[in-house]
């Protein structure tokens, strides 16, 4: 049985991979996993558009279009304003404008090579809007930590720590709201890798209940007991949040909005 769950489960995700992405990108995605790259390629989409990656780092991430994902049961209302915190490539952020194309998007990537991937794939996109800085709780400056040679794969921690190379500035969430002049955040996805532990501090309260709905990714491999943090700061705040377990995220939808958190396979 095992055997053949092991030969099922692949099979199953490259049909739906095929459904998403179409044949020959299907294809040319198995044929990188086997002959990885750093080149930058494209999969020529007719649901997602361009979709611009680098294979030996990026595989992970392009997954997001033929693993099941979360999709947000809306009942018609069109979010309005989606925050993509921690954006990467845009993997997400092109999901978001599938799902939500009248939405507007604002995506945030610190990593100046994952965010001039990120500005391809969101080229001509009028509806999305990109900023290369780290969400912090305050304006600073910071510094990632690359740990891409020592595990070949492309993950990022924001430190405060002194003498590292890539220094970013940071902005706030506050900042963001008030830059755009947004009322509301009814989306707002974060994979900040640990980070958010930093801004589910007391600044939280400046925006916290601006939001609908929150999806986060288990970050307690990265900083420990920063979930618990995040549940002190909804009730410091007097917010109560509808929880959902999807994969490795956690997704929260304020108490008073009557969106629900749902998956998807097929686009």
């Amino acid at each position: 049985m095992k055997f053949l769950i092991n030969i099922l489960t692949p099979l199953t995700r490259y049909s739906i991979s095929i459904h998403n992405l179409g044949l020959i990108n299907t294809i040319k995605i198995l044929f990188l996993k086997f002959f990885p790259s750093d080149e930058i390629s494209c999969l020529k989409t007719k649901k997602f558009g361009d979709i611009y990656w680098r294979s030996k780092i990026d595989y992970g991430v392009v997954g997001h279009f033929y693993n099941q994902q979360i999709n947000i049961n809306t009942f018609g209302e069109e979010p309005e304003i989606i925050l993509d915190i921690g954006a990467n490539i845009g993997v997400e952020t092109l999901r978001f404008n599938k799902l939500f194309p009248d939405s507007k998007i604002i995506c945030v990537e610190p990593e100046l090579n994952n965010y001039k991937v990120l500005l391809k794939n969101i080229e001509n996109k009028k509806n999305i809007i990109s900023i290369n800085k780290a969400i912090w709780n305050k304006v600073d400056k910071v510094s990632i930590e690359n740990n891409y040679f020592e595990t070949s794969s492309q993950t990022f921690k924001i430190s405060k720590k002194n003498g590292l190379s890539d220094v970013v500035p940071t902005t706030t969430i506050k900042n963001i709201i008030d830059d755009h002049k947004i009322n509301k955040i009814d989306i707002l996805k974060i994979d900040i890798e640990g980070s958010e532990s930093v801004i589910f501090d007391d600044s939280a309260a400046e925006w916290i209940k601006s939001v609908n709905m929150i999806i986060i990714e288990c970050p307690d491999n990265d900083s420990p007991f920063a979930t618990n943090k995040i549940f002190q700061s909804f009730s410091k705040n007097n917010l109560k949040f509808k929880t959902y377990i999807n994969g490795e995220n956690f997704v929260f939808i304020n108490e008073k909005c009557s969106w629900k958190s749902e998956v998807i396979n097929f686009y």
